[in-house]
């Protein structure tokens, strides 16, 4: 795309993505599912994640609040508590409630638009295809601290539970 580009190929638009390499008649599903709380005996939700050798997920509820310089550029995202108060702006919004959607889903020129004033608002170093900044993404420290705590209470669990080497 970018050798294209920069030939001044006569393109309008790129697909790009794994539906135009994957045939109509060998369908997949690309689902990732995350567990990170769960329900208690006493009914109470309880934050939970997993550890793995090179990945964790974040446990509990959370938000994201992106915050914007002075021009309206965006500038950062930081991943929140859901319950925390943060000064960005919150980008998550319940859309299903009890397995119904809850909002008016937007119509697909409205998601155009949408996407285009988003893609307006980044600034040009994260749009660039070759020697792109990669876009801050920040934990808030509350989460960071919930992560640590869990960590800690997880690898103490499996010490706990690993047989005894003779």
């Amino acid at each position: 795309i970018a050798e294209l580009k920069k030939r001044n190929a006569r393109i309008d638009t790129f697909g790009v993505g794994t539906r135009m390499g994957t045939s109509a008649d060998q369908p997949y599903v690309d689902v990732i599912y995350k567990l990170c709380e769960i329900k208690n005996d006493r009914g109470k939700f309880v934050p939970i994640m997993k550890l793995s050798e090179d990945k964790i997920t974040l446990p509990g509820r959370k938000q994201v609040h992106r915050f914007l310089d002075n021009r309206g550029f965006y500038v950062k995202d930081v991943i929140t508590l859901a319950d925390e108060t943060f000064h960005g702006a919150p980008l998550l919004h319940k859309v299903m409630h009890e397995g119904k959607l809850s909002i008016k889903l937007p119509s697909l020129s409205e998601i155009r638009d949408s996407a285009t004033e988003n893609l307006k608002k980044l600034p040009e170093k994260y749009k660039r295809i070759v020697d792109s900044e990669p876009y801050p993404v920040e934990l808030s420290q509350s989460l960071t601290d919930l992560v640590e705590v869990l960590k800690d209470k997880i690898s103490k669990i499996e010490i706990q539970n690993q047989p005894l080497q003779s």
